[in-house]
């Protein structure tokens, strides 16, 4: 995605002059602002080559990031104990 088609999401849930503002944004609709950055198509590449070596290696990985990531975005790779 490039950044204008960010910039076309973005406008179109987030009605506010100035980008950044949640005013009248509720709920999972508070995602709709200028600073909650991105991942570019390489990023994602990269952390899935990471992730699946971490997989082969029966590794525990924790990702963390700044940006706020709605609940829908969750998910669980796999589990395991021991």
């Amino acid at each position: 995605m490039g950044s204008r088609e960010a910039k076309d999401i973005l406008t179109k849930h987030n009605s506010n002059e100035e980008l950044n503002s949640l005013i009248g944004l509720l709920g999972s609709f508070r995602r709709f602002v200028k600073y909650n950055g991105g991942v570019s198509a390489d990023q994602l590449r990269w952390l899935d080559d990471v992730l699946q070596k971490c997989d082969e290696n029966h590794e525990i990985v924790l990702v963390a990031g700044l940006a706020l990531a709605h609940r829908s975005m969750y998910i669980v790779v796999s589990s395991t104990n021991g």
